[in-house]
């Protein structure tokens, strides 16, 4: 992994998606906005085209040669983005190793990107005609969690969550969809005072709930709460162990 991340960590604040980027929070839209800015203005501008719109990112990099370190004169150029930007319907990342006819991604994988974006977007439009957009109404993949997490966040996706005055007064719920069509939150009720039931939360969430009731935790898999080992509501001593899994 590269040392200095791009984004440190995504945030949900008054309905608003932010980012933290090189110290400094930064709105999602203020985002795209810099990334339309380098094909527009900016490091690749040489691929702009008016007939669409590309956001992306160039990347020039050194590579080790072994032993001797960076100065053996290799490199690595690459260019992410994806198109139309102000309706992304493909993304694609390129990356060269070793050019030979110079060595920034400006003039050796932008183009290339550039290239295949004109042929992917040409294609799709001879095939299909102008590209014309459905609203995506599928309900979303959601972890049982805290309840300001999903009003916030759904929200922010202008989706409806049906429930909200039955999980009135308690921080924490679990989901299920409503025939398919909304979002439905029920309360959980979480006591600190014996093992909380924490299947179908996320790893975060989980951990938070598990090590506020005094208990260490040893977790295996990723994705939501399958299975823990002791049981809902059982009386341990603080400092006990608990093992999640997660699927």
């Amino acid at each position: 992994m590269h040392v200095e991340q791009l984004a440190e960590r995504i945030l949900f604040l008054k309905g608003e998606v932010e980012m933290k980027v090189a110290g400094e929070v930064r709105k999602l839209t203020e985002v795209k906005d810099m990334l339309e800015g380098v094909v527009e203005n900016g490091t690749a501008r040489n691929i702009y085209t008016p007939k669409y719109r590309i956001a992306g990112k160039t990347g020039t990099a050194r590579l080790a040669s072994g032993s001797s370190g960076y100065g053996g004169g290799r490199y690595r150029a690459s260019f992410v983005g994806y198109f139309p930007a102000e309706r992304p319907l493909y993304s694609c990342i390129v990356v060269i190793d070793n050019p030979t006819n110079g060595y920034y991604a400006t003039t050796v994988s932008a183009p290339v990107f550039r290239e295949i974006a004109d042929k992917v977007y040409s294609m799709a439009y001879v095939q299909y005609g102008k590209p014309e957009y459905e609203a995506d109404k599928t309900l979303p993949v959601c972890k049982n969690g805290l309840k300001e997490d999903f009003r916030t966040i759904f929200d922010e996706l202008d989706m409806d969550i049906d429930g909200v005055r039955d999980a009135d007064g308690a921080d924490w719920v679990v989901t299920a969809s409503n025939e398919g069509e909304n979002i439905v939150i029920k309360p959980r009720r979480i006591s600190y005072s014996s093992v909380p039931n924490v299947k179908g939360m996320g790893l975060r969430d989980a951990l938070y709930v598990l090590e506020n009731s005094g208990l260490k935790v040893d977790f295996s898999g990723a994705g939501m709460v399958q299975r823990q080992s002791l049981q809902p509501g059982a009386e341990v001593p603080k400092g006990s162990y608990i093992r999640i899994e997660l699927r």
